[in-house]
């Protein structure tokens, strides 16, 4: 009698650091790198956050003991053949710099589906440290924001008529940095300007006073792009693709822990579940869920009642020497499930009033 295969939960994952590229030709160090016998060898850590609000999407990637080669051509930015300064050297001269193209991608090998890029975006600052006496690494801080809206400034004027989504749009084109575009909610559109205005300043706090006129929210994604719309905007709703639904056979670890707003749950990691516009929605059983503590004067936290959630937080954290390889997502319902599930608990028929 043959026993049934047991799923083999292989770790896969791909780090690409881009150089500028020079001459037509641009560098790229891959790790692992797929011409090695050892490459599953190397260890790599990560945490990357993303979120729906206007927050910072972060990554930190560090990187355990590389080889020599590899080492040399991240100090001397690739164009020094011979041998550069090992990263413990006081003379080394750290040539990954700032601006650089970071893309991780992570999952599991059986699962295709779920294996995709969790990061793509640019080096803030690089980082070599020697952790203990044999092991150097090196990490890299990438951060989407600074240089696009906290180091930024905008200065122009619009005329009578101008509506919200050009000033957004316009913003993002003529800032001092630009800003590339994702996804600019057309609902801003409805809102024009009765006389001529002049904006100048830092663009954040432009795009904050617009966001909350519409009670929306704005963020840069992946490569710093700028999207601005929010769960309740009609024009990019909340996705009509059916959610994914996630059980503790097919992915949870652990128990689901109800918020005041919905719930966050653990995942094995899962690239292809995260912050996107149309925003996301996955489903859990909500039969098997730890409750949120209720307080006496506190307004209770709902669950929706479908068990359906909207993916407004994703943070994947991952180790290939350790356990972690997980996806943490926060949920939250949607403004129609909360009203609905109100509405249920008081008898009360809030749309009517």
């Amino acid at each position: 009698m043959s026993a049934s295969p047991t799923p083999q939960f292989l770790r896969k994952y791909q780090l690409l650091i881009k150089f500028p590229p020079s001459g037509g030709t641009q560098k790229v160090i891959e790790l692992p790198d797929p011409n090695s016998d050892d490459a599953h060898q190397l260890r790599v850590t990560f945490d990357v956050f993303t979120s729906w609000w206007s927050a910072p999407w972060y990554a930190d990637i560090s990187i355990y003991n590389l080889n020599e080669y590899t080492a040399n051509l991240l100090l001397s930015q690739g164009t020094n053949s011979g041998s550069a300064p090992a990263p413990n050297s006081a003379q080394q001269a750290v040539q990954i710099q700032q601006g650089m193209e970071v893309v991780l991608s992570a999952g599991y090998e059986n699962n295709p589906g779920g294996y995709g890029i969790i990061w793509d975006g640019y080096v803030l600052q690089p980082l070599w440290e020697r952790e203990n006496q044999t092991d150097f690494k090196l990490t890299l801080h990438c951060i989407n924001w600074l240089g696009l809206i906290s180091a930024n400034s905008v200065g122009m004027s619009f005329g009578a008529g101008a509506n919200q989504q050009q000033i957004v749009e316009a913003i993002a084109k003529n800032s001092y940095h630009p800003i590339g575009v994702g996804q600019i909610s057309p609902s801003l559109s409805a809102k024009k300007l009765p006389r001529g205005k002049v904006v100048f300043g830092n663009p954040g706090d432009i795009l904050n006073q617009i966001a909350r006129d519409n009670n929306m929210q704005y963020w840069l994604s992946h490569k710093g792009l700028l999207n601005f719309t929010g769960l309740a905007d009609k024009a990019l709703p909340i996705s009509a693709t059916p959610a994914k639904v996630f059980t503790p056979t097919t992915g949870i670890v652990g128990t689901p822990q109800q918020t005041q707003y919905g719930c966050d749950f653990r995942l094995l990691l899962d690239a292809s579940v995260g912050v996107t516009v149309p925003a996301m929605t996955v489903k859990i059983d909500n039969t098997q869920i730890r409750q949120l503590l209720r307080q006496a004067g506190v307004y209770p936290g709902l669950l929706a009642q479908d068990g359906v959630y909207v993916v407004v937080g994703a943070r994947y954290r991952g180790d290939t020497r350790g356990n972690d390889w997980y996806t943490d997502v926060t949920g939250w319902n949607t403004a129609a499930q909360a009203i609905a599930a109100q509405e249920a608990a008081t008898g009360v028929q809030l749309g009517n009033g």
